[in-house]
């Protein structure tokens, strides 16, 4: 803008500026004074406005300036500015630190960087940010794709306090260079996304990638298995938890005694509530989610597949009882109505996201939406000859779906997926058909679903390994148990992958693949003995056993009985006769005669 108002290009630098989104590269001045001193004939002037504007977006002399690549006049970063970027966080404004983020969310070799330091999001936490610094750093962390519970926590905590206080307007700047100005300039924030003069409107009017954000707050984990230990618990008191006082008006209750044929006295008691306080962000995830559900009628097919995202994950709960069932069946109304007439490849695009997200809807509405849009576009994709290059190509997956890391898949502003690992997506799709409560598995939509995993498994180059996260493994495999179909292949496929890609790190105790927890570690074990012959699994039933061993007195009763009981179905001769197997078989069987009937009722 200013190399067109006549200001010379050496005077004028290449900035990173994120706008609308997505990291933008603008040029501006210097010094926020530069032009106005320029250009005799007044081309280069500007007003008031402007100058506060430039004086804004101007970086701070202690931000090392990012460079446009390939442009003539460009300077490589030094590895000591580099350094001097990333340190000091813990020391500078909070408002300055936003800004550094917003930066690194718009270079992908700062990115890089940022997310090889581990001391960086600590830090992060440790920040007091205002609502303005907490809107910022939510844009870029959707941007960077980063996840982090507790960051996220904090921020909603901020934006929640500020989004129902009376406090009126923009959040304004706190920078040193808007410090001498008379009239405070309002947030960077406020340049970046729309508002209509209000924080309020701000938060209302974010893009539908930060919403889902805020409502998930990045609790997006997975149950390990591992069992809680009981809290001890004290004798109470009843002196100090009770405190009985008589009545005062003592004449009154005399009266009322002789009136009464002298009735005893009823001693009252002080009882004194516990005050708890809500958690951060629920009041304002039941907004954004009820505020969703106005805007689904409406909504787009591309919409439709970011808000599904909030339904992926079963255990967050931001809508309650009828509110819950209302908004998936508008959900599904909605899907319906797009696509219920049209061909099923428009569908296909969203397919994963779907899938993953209305795999546990119970009405109506979603039995339709399963069986006239889901269903067909499943089949329209196995049936193609490009079915992994589509899978490849999914939009708006949540990349922590089922609460573990997908190889390559990361969801950005555009929400399209990198395929790094297209058996990753065929795994989700294998899983989520099979357990959908609203799909009836019979042969030909097993076979539909499994079409695509058994191509990506098997057209593997190199040495075989897929690259299939554990808890994809054992996913997979409870579903194929689950369904009830006999399919040693398939199994016996999975089985081989989950084999070769951890059997060294198993064997050398380092634990860098996975966590190993005992629900995976346990469904792998059972999925193996009841699918294959156990000639075949006994191999598969030893490293899930070397794995499991050192956590399975600390795993939940039904799942240290389920690993028991595969591996006394499946396993090798020495492996029963191990000491490791007495051992656990006298601790977790002979000492402990009593469970409770729900715990064996989850056997199966």
């Amino acid at each position: 803008a200013l190399r067109l108002k006549g200001v010379p290009r050496a005077q004028c630098r290449w900035a990173a500026v994120p706008l609308a989104g997505a990291g933008v590269c603008r040029q501006h001045s210097a010094a926020p004074t530069a032009p106005a001193a320029l250009g005799a004939d007044g081309v280069g002037m500007h007003s008031p406005k402007e100058m506060q504007w430039l004086a804004i977006r101007t970086k701070p002399s202690s931000l090392p300036s990012l460079e446009r690549a390939g442009d003539d006049d460009s300077q490589s970063r030094s590895s000591s500015s580099d350094s001097a970027f990333f340190d000091g966080w813990d020391l500078e404004p909070a408002e300055e630190v936003a800004r550094r983020i917003d930066v690194i969310a718009g270079d992908e070799t700062m990115r890089a960087q940022f997310l090889e330091r581990k001391d960086l999001l600590p830090k992060l936490r440790a920040l007091e940010f205002d609502a303005g610094d907490a809107v910022l750093v939510l844009h870029s962390l959707v941007r960077m794709n980063l996840f982090d519970r507790k960051l996220t926590e904090k921020l909603a905590d901020r934006i929640e306090c500020r989004y129902f206080s009376m406090e009126l307007g923009l959040p304004e700047t706190t920078s040193r260079a808007a410090m001498s100005q008379v009239a405070r300039a309002p947030h960077v924030a406020a340049h970046l996304l729309g508002h209509c003069g209000d924080f309020r409107s701000m938060v209302d009017m974010l893009p539908l990638t930060h919403k889902v954000k805020l409502i998930l707050g990045d609790d997006v984990g997975r149950e390990s298995g591992r069992a809680q230990r009981p809290k001890a618990v004290q004798e109470a008191d009843h002196k100090k938890a009770w405190r009985t006082m008589d009545p005062v008006e003592m004449e009154a209750k005399e009266r009322e005694h002789f009136q009464k044929a002298r009735i005893k006295v009823m001693r009252m008691r002080d009882v004194r509530a516990k005050v708890t306080r809500m958690s951060p962000g629920k009041r304002l995830r039941a907004t954004l989610a009820a505020q969703m559900m106005q805007e689904l009628p409406s909504a787009t097919l591309n919409d439709l597949a970011v808000m599904s995202q909030i339904c992926a994950f079963p255990r967050i709960r931001s809508l309650h009882g009828d509110l819950k069932t209302d908004f998936q069946e508008a959900l599904a109304r909605r899907l319906c109505a797009v696509c219920g007439n049209q061909d099923p490849i428009i569908v296909v695009p969203y397919l994963l996201a779907f899938t993953c997200a209305m795999r546990d809807f119970e009405g109506p509405e979603a039995f339709r939406a399963w069986r006239t849009v889901l269903l067909p576009g499943v089949k329209r994709l196995a049936k193609s000859e490009k079915a992994l290059e589509l899978l490849a190509q999914q939009r708006h997956l949540h990349p922590r779906i089922r609460g573990c890391d997908h190889a390559g898949m990361s969801l950005g502003m555009g929400g399209e997926l990198s395929s790094a690992s297209t058996a990753d997506f065929a795994a989700d799709l294998f899983i989520s058909v099979l357990s959908a409560r609203q799909v009836a598995v019979d042969d030909d939509r097993y076979q539909t679903a499994a079409g695509p995993l058994r191509t990506a498994l098997v057209a593997t180059p190199g040495d075989g390994r897929v690259g299939l996260a554990l808890e994809t493994i054992a996913d997979a495999l409870s579903a194929l148990v689950s369904s009830g179909v006999h399919d040693p292949t398939l199994a016996g496929a999975l089985a081989d992958e989950f084999a070769m890609q951890f059997r060294e790190d198993i064997a050398s105790h380092s634990r860098k693949l996975s966590w190993y927890n005992p629900r995976d570690l346990a469904l792998i074990a059972h999925a193996t003995a009841v699918l294959l012959p156990p000639d075949v699994s006994g191999p598969f039933l030893d490293l899930a056993w070397e794995a499991a061993k050192d956590s399975l007195s600390a795993a939940e009763p039904h799942l240290a009985l389920m690993l028991l009981n595969a591996v006394v179905r499946g396993g090798s001769e020495r492996l029963l006769k191990s000491e490791d197997v007495f051992g656990a078989v006298d601790e977790l069987l002979v000492q402990r005669l009593d469970f409770k009937p729900e715990v064996l009722g989850r056997l199966g």
